[in-house]
């Protein structure tokens, strides 16, 4: 990923990384758009909520158990790691994050997201993973 560096004040710098998690612009949402509408699961904020998807937020909250389980961690450990990286995660989407997802939830949501990522990973056999 490219990364500037962005004066500040008097020869203070600090990286920037541009955004790269946009939303489907609304021109070419309005094509199709129940191409660009998550059916069944959304990784990542811009869902988060709707109705049709909240029975696999529950498979979400299990995959976690699952995880945790193997790991041997707890949960208050990957949502500890996580906060850390709280700022930087929201920097890399373009749009603000929704205001009902304040700082634990979104830590709580992104954690179930790459816990059901790393679940779906190892589970699946590597005959159908594509590349």
């Amino acid at each position: 990923m490219e990364k500037h560096i962005v004066d500040i004040e008097e020869g203070e710098a600090m990286t920037y990384e541009p955004p790269c998690i946009f939303r489907v612009h609304e021109g070419l949402r309005n094509v199709n758009k129940e191409a660009y509408t998550p059916m069944l699961v959304s990784i990542g904020p811009y869902h988060y909520g709707q109705t049709k998807l909240l029975a696999m937020e529950k498979h979400k909250e299990r995959y976690l158990k699952l995880v945790l389980q193997r790991t041997n961690q707890t949960e208050k450990y990957y949502l500890d790691s996580m906060k850390k990286l709280e700022e930087r995660a929201r920097k890399y989407y373009a749009d603000p994050i929704e205001d009902d997802l304040n700082s634990d939830n979104l830590i709580v949501k992104v954690n179930e997201d790459n816990n059901h990522k790393l679940w779906v990973m190892i589970t699946t056999p590597l005959s159908t993973h594509h590349g």
